[in-house]
């Protein structure tokens, strides 16, 4: 969509280099045994890097005079594992522009208040996507948004790693990975991965990554230069089986 209103699905590789490697897993949350669920976890393991998401069906906020509530989830068979459906989004319901709000975090979700108005709050979508120790309990929260998708180069906290000198500015700005699939170090090869509900056919899938060992150069006024090369981006997609 719009790319000032929709997330990113790959990231450029087109960066001078990363601090570290990226891991960013595109696809969908699939409910287990192809049975609908109201509510499951999904989780990513790699190596001793561990994520859980867990993912609720469809739910919106109703108004009311007793105030303000969520609806039951809707069972769902499988939900696309996007920021659109995380939380975050904007709020521009006001008439005054000073009123509006954004969550810099996620400007393309879902759930997210500025403030408490009617017009903003009935109907409005929560996230599928949540964090376990951060889920929304009031239209007031602002749970940092979750997933496993790259997120936009004018997101937070990304944005803020570069300043007014991109040569002196933080080299993590280039790592394109949500916050917690930044590989501490960079990835060797070899490492374990375990998927859980994150494939159409499996409830769990477990595999190593491939040791590949490549030799870069380049020849410069005939003298030869070897580079260090580096696996700086992981990329699973479940859904293709690659």
């Amino acid at each position: 969509d719009d790319p000032e209103n929709s997330s990113i699905k790959y990231a450029s590789d087109a960066v001078p280099e990363k601090k570290t490697s990226d891991i960013a897993l595109i696809g969908h949350a699939y409910a287990p045994d192809k049975t609908p669920a109201s509510k499951i976890s999904t989780g990513l393991q790699i190596g001793k890097l561990r994520k859980i998401v867990w993912a609720t069906g469809d739910r919106f906020w109703r108004w009311s005079p007793i105030g303000i509530t969520k609806t039951r989830p809707i069972p769902f068979l499988k939900i696309p594992l996007v920021y659109e459906r995380a939380f975050g989004g904007k709020d521009t319901a006001h008439k005054q522009e000073k009123k509006h709000g954004v969550c810099v975090e996620n400007p393309a979700g879902t759930g997210f208040a500025a403030r408490k108005s009617r017009q903003t709050i009935a109907d409005l979508k929560l996230p599928n996507f949540e964090n376990k120790k951060n889920e929304i309990k009031s239209w007031r929260d602002k749970p940092v948004p979750a997933g496993y998708g790259f997120i936009g180069s004018h997101w937070m906290p990304r944005a803020g790693r570069i300043g007014d000198n991109p040569e002196q500015s933080d080299k993590e700005f280039f790592n394109a990975a949500t916050p917690d699939l930044m590989y501490k170090n960079f990835l060797k090869g070899t490492e374990s991965v375990i998927l859980t509900n994150l494939h159409h056919d499996h409830k769990h899938i477990k595999f190593n990554l491939p040791n590949i060992k490549i030799t870069a150069s380049y020849i410069y006024e005939h003298q030869t230069y070897k580079l260090k090369t580096v696996l700086d981006t992981l990329t699973i997609e479940p859904d293709e089986n690659l």
